[in-house]
């Protein structure tokens, strides 16, 4: 028997178990898996801001481009959002 897919989950339901995290927007936007690469980003998928050579934060309108559902951000980089597109707050994303 195959598979369906991956199984969608609500972000906020997700977000529960990271310490210190916090959800704006649509927490019960469902989703299907989590990046960091902007690139890889699909439909449902969560984008992680990480700060690096490159700041995560930088990519966000390129992960939402992409079909993001949610983002991961750290505490004072938020930022406005599409409708029915979540939110996570978290002290540190690395």
């Amino acid at each position: 028997m195959k598979s369906g897919g991956p199984r969608a989950k609500p972000f906020a339901a997700v977000m529960q178990s990271v310490p210190g995290a916090q959800v704006q927007g649509d927490g019960t936007v469902e989703v299907v898996g989590f990046t960091q690469d902007s690139r890889q980003v699909r439909p449902g998928y969560v984008f992680v801001c990480v700060r690096g050579s490159h700041d995560g934060h930088s990519f966000i309108p390129e992960a939402l481009e992409r079909g993001a559902a949610a983002v991961v951000v750290e505490a004072g980089r938020e930022r406005e959002l599409p409708p029915l597109t979540a939110m996570g707050i978290v002290p540190d994303t690395r």
